[in-house]
């Protein structure tokens, strides 16, 4: 079919060149004759428009159709481009937010959290525990109070677009132990290297408190759940484990009341041995408090997405 197109076109152009130079083709031919000839060329020029590539002859201009075989042919849609998958995944800083309740060994704790990519997530929370317990060491009885509070902020890093994340962050936090200290009368207790025996008419009593010299540390935990799943999610079970560095904790022990060794009874106060005794030791104490530098992390919640 195509290359019948182009036979008629190309006698088309023939029979043009000849009509307009009927002198030199045909050489004693009658005008009439060549006025028929021009008309009936003309006739067909102007009756034809050529499928060939959609473009009409007279005007070299797309027709907006093929035509082919005498049927007229819809124009070729467009085709859109399919969106990549990374467009599609990409996610918006701050588009959604999520809200989690926890349990962990700072405290009970709730969190919020908010997208920053598709990879990342910013997160807070607070935490907050207290409760009491009571212990004896070398004869005295520290009735103990445990006060933990502390606010976090954490980037969570998603490397599979999973669930598993790695989490660095910073934490501010106000944790101290505060503990009434008795020793029964009449009783033997030990402070340092030296041994007392307590009054009965006026026994030792006292306080200690532990407490941390800064307020910040850093934090990193590795854990398995998105606050703020990428599927279609809303419930999700986060689980959390890693470390907090808090630096050393030091102890303070104050006591008053009177008791007695074999060089005499004293006034614990304001006694200097007995000082002495008292300050050496909290420093025995210390020293084991600073193998506990490094504060364990174990949390695990459960948390919605808004």
């Amino acid at each position: 079919m195509l290359l019948k197109r182009i036979a008629v076109l190309i006698l088309l152009l023939v029979l043009g060149y000849a009509a307009g130079h009927g002198q030199t083709l045909l050489a004693g031919s009658s005008s009439s004759t060549m006025g028929r000839l021009d008309a009936v060329t003309n006739g067909i020029v102007d009756g034809v428009t050529d499928s060939v590539g959609g473009v009409n002859l007279k005007t070299s201009e797309p027709t907006g159709s093929e035509a082919v075989g005498g049927s007229t042919l819809p124009p070729r849609p467009i085709k859109q481009k399919r969106r990549s998958n990374q467009d599609s995944s990409r996610v918006r800083a701050f588009s959604s937010f999520g809200i989690g309740f926890k349990v962990d060994t700072l405290g009970g704790g709730i969190e919020f959290a908010t997208p920053l990519s598709r990879s990342f997530n910013l997160r807070t929370g607070g935490n907050f525990l207290r409760f009491g317990y009571g212990l004896n060491l070398d004869g005295v009885n520290y009735a103990s109070k445990l006060h933990f509070q502390s606010e976090q902020a954490s980037i969570d890093w998603f490397p599979f677009h999973g669930g598993l994340h790695l989490s660095p962050g910073i934490l501010y936090f106000k944790n101290s132990v505060s503990s009434i200290l008795s020793a029964p009368p009449g009783q033997q207790f030990q402070l340092g290297d030296s041994t007392f025996m307590n009054s009965i008419d006026d026994p030792v009593t006292g306080t200690a408190s532990i407490g941390y010299a800064g307020r910040f540390a850093p934090t990193f935990t590795v854990g398995f759940g998105n606050i703020l799943p990428r599927k279609h999610k809303h419930f999700t079970i986060p689980i959390e484990v890693g470390a907090g560095y808090m630096g050393a904790a030091r102890m303070n022990i104050k006591l008053a009341g009177t008791a007695c060794t074999s060089q005499g009874c004293f006034n614990m106060a304001t006694d200097p041995s007995s000082q002495a005794s008292i300050n050496q030791e909290a420093a025995l104490i210390n020293e084991q408090l600073k193998k506990y530098q490094v504060y364990p992390i174990v949390s695990m919640g459960f948390a919605y997405k808004f």
